[in-house]
């Protein structure tokens, strides 16, 4: 069957980077955005022809719903195709709301997390406040993210949340980044930084002694997002929305206020779950390995995607 106008977009483009890259393969390929305007199947189909072709190792998908990555896994169920294997979600203090389906869905069908903004584009960085705000930064300068964080209630959790950090006498970044790590769901945080100064405080998150009680301490600073599938009046087990955990608990225990089995059922499709990222490439175990819980993104490169596609090529900087 001849490919639709949209396969061939996908695999020439992955041709075209492969060669300006110098590689022969893709460690993993994350399709960045939900495009309505294109059937899933044919996404899929040109994925499916790429893993065959050894072009490309794993898959993932990236700011995609929990409806879109469950319809995207039965397709590729019912065609006996390479399924995605890893998820892409923004996660942070002040957007949370990943764990209503997509951490409980990760989970169930054991997929690597790897989340992205844990510092909510510098929100959480300390530098923002009620009534003080940086010179430079993206909140200050570009006009998506000012709109992200707008509501007053982001400034007010930021303002608290520097507070806490200076209590604790931890940088911002470090304690938001491991924050965001410690989600059952999530196999590692991704961050990023424009100079290696920047990038210490990151680096310094796996210093951070994330405790039961200092857990449920940073979730209470924000809101709990609303659970979809919870009865009315149901009360959440999670420390992110009771703001306890039980004595000795570890805060992976503490799921996501939707969570409706039991912690050690959470627990054993963590572990199972985490296979889903542990596997996908040496460089990326070798990242993991080296940083604990957080991966350092080798490269990307989305300009021949129109923006649809993340690549992260191993040994390579795109």
């Amino acid at each position: 069957m001849p490919a639709a106008p949209a396969e061939r977009n996908i695999l020439q483009s992955v041709e075209a980077s492969l060669k300006r890259l110098g590689t022969d393969r893709l460690d993993v390929l994350f399709m960045h955005h939900w495009d309505a305007t294109v059937p899933l199947e044919e996404t899929l189909r040109a994925l499916e022809q790429l893993v065959a072709d050894g072009k490309v190792l794993y898959l993932g998908a990236s700011n995609y719903a929990a409806w879109q990555i469950a319809r995207g896994l039965g397709i590729s169920e019912k065609h006996g195709w390479p399924r995605f294997d890893v998820l892409q979600p923004m996660y942070s203090l002040v957007k949370r709301q990943a764990e209503v389906e997509i951490f409980p869905l990760a989970m169930a069908e054991e997929l690597g997390v790897i989340s992205y903004s844990a510092v909510a584009a510098g929100l959480l960085s300390g530098k923002y406040g009620k009534g003080r705000r940086p010179d430079v930064g993206r909140v200050v300068s570009n006009d998506k993210y000012a709109t992200r964080y707008s509501e007053a209630w982001f400034v007010d959790t930021a303002e608290a949340f520097t507070s806490l950090a200076d209590e604790l006498g931890v940088h911002p970044v470090s304690l938001a980044v491991a924050w965001a790590g410690a989600h059952p769901a999530v196999t590692s945080p991704i961050f990023g930084a424009r100079t290696v100064e920047q990038l210490q405080p990151s680096l310094a998150s796996v210093e951070v002694e994330m405790t039961p009680e200092l857990h449920a301490r940073i979730a209470a600073l924000s809101r709990t997002p609303p659970c979809g599938n919870r009865p009315a009046g149901g009360t959440g087990r999670a420390v992110a929305s009771s703001g306890k955990a039980r004595a000795g608990e570890h805060p992976a225990r503490a799921l996501s206020s939707c969570s409706r089995s039991g912690p050690d059922q959470d627990l054993a499709r963590f572990a199972r779950g985490q296979r889903g990222l542990d596997r996908v490439s040496d460089v990326v175990e070798a990242e993991l390995s080296a940083r604990g819980q957080l991966h350092l993104a080798v490269g990307s490169e989305c300009d021949q995607f129109g923006d649809q596609a993340d690549l992260f090529v191993g040994g390579h900087l795109a």
